[in-house]
């Protein structure tokens, strides 16, 4: 599978604002590329998550490193600043509750 890659740079004036713009962004495209890929996971789990970590980033890992200590998250996460906590909680507020002509489809894991 090709997976679609929009790269900053590349793109011209007004493909950079439509991206920046919420209210228009780059829909079309950015569905094309992700839709592929989370289908891909939902199906195949850790390997489809394996794979496109190859693929895609060229970083090559096993079942086993996708898992990550408690400790770990937990020593990360208090070295994260309060401010950025705060704005990183503002985002996932507006993820959760989206412009619904965003989320036309469910992703969801089914096979769990």
């Amino acid at each position: 599978m090709t997976i679609p890659v929009l790269v900053l740079d590349e793109l011209d004036a007004a493909a950079r604002a439509r991206l920046g713009n919420r209210a228009e962004g780059l829909h079309d495209d950015a569905t094309a590329a992700v839709l592929p890929v989370l289908e891909a996971i939902r199906h195949g789990g850790d390997a489809a998550v394996l794979a496109f970590l190859r693929d895609v980033d060229g970083v090559d890992l096993s079942e086993e490193q996708l898992i990550v200590e408690p400790a770990t998250i937990a020593a990360a996460s208090a070295s994260v600043p309060a401010d950025l906590v705060q704005a990183m909680a503002h985002t996932a507020r507006n993820l959760v509750r989206p412009d619904p002509a965003y989320h036309d489809h469910d992703y969801r894991r089914t096979d769990t």
